[in-house]
């Protein structure tokens, strides 16, 4: 119990210096929501970095589907105009993965 007693007076007093220092402007926070403008910056950082990412696992993954829809001899023909030579030992799954590496 003393335990909880010390953390919530912590968090207390952490959460009463943080807004004590928006209201006297020392952190920025220009709408008043108790949140300042720096957490804003980055979140919406994050949200872009989110939106990059997420298109370029998309276009990974059409490439991908592409690939895997072509036969094992197609695969060896094309890493071989590639300049590399495959076994058509290989399982289809490391075949595709070595031709998606040449791309």
């Amino acid at each position: 119990m003393n335990t909880f007693l010390i953390i919530l007076g912590v968090v207390t007093l952490a959460a009463g210096v943080l807004i004590y220092r928006q209201r006297s402007n020392k952190i920025a926070d220009s709408d008043n929501v108790l949140s300042p403008n720096v957490v804003k910056k980055a979140n919406e950082k994050v949200q872009v970095t989110k939106q990059e990412t997420s298109s370029e696992v998309n276009q990974i993954v059409e490439e991908l589907d592409v690939l895997k829809k072509k036969t094992k001899s197609q695969l060896v023909d094309y890493a071989a105009e590639k300049g590399v030579k495959l076994s058509s030992r290989l399982k289809k799954a490391d075949l595709v993965n070595e031709v998606y590496k040449l791309k």
